[in-house]
């Protein structure tokens, strides 16, 4: 990011009280939530004192409950979010961009969901 497109940009706190408005009452899908998780409450520490509940869905954990359950030694690497990806046959997209790792996550999802054929409810 160039100065002058930070420049350009709204305040943390417009934008976090945006972001919190928009979760209010709404589940988050991420893979790895611990990034989000702790970035979230922290910025929320820091404007408000106190940090908000969070309902997150985290595909990392779903994979790595899996994986676990296997009883199976494991490459980490395994659970990187393009290796699951890869795992499952679901393409390729430029990763650490917003919009394509908010769509392959929730593609991710879907194929986890299938194999699974566990009730959203039972996830969370």
């Amino acid at each position: 990011m160039t100065y002058h497109q930070k420049s350009q940009g709204k305040s943390l706190r417009v934008v976090v009280e945006a972001l919190l408005k928009a979760l209010a009452g709404k589940l988050m899908l991420v893979h790895f939530a611990r990034i989000e998780k702790q970035s979230l409450r922290q910025v929320c520490l820091e404007l408000y004192g106190v940090s908000p509940p969070l309902m997150i869905l985290d595909t990392f954990v779903m994979a790595k409950r899996k994986l676990d359950r296997s009883d199976i030694a494991y490459d980490p690497q395994e659970l990187r979010l393009s290796a699951l990806r890869h795992k499952h046959n679901l393409p390729n997209y430029f990763a650490h961009n917003a919009l394509n790792d908010a769509i392959a996550t929730a593609e991710l999802l879907l194929v986890q969901q299938k194999i699974g054929a566990t009730k959203l409810k039972n996830l969370l």
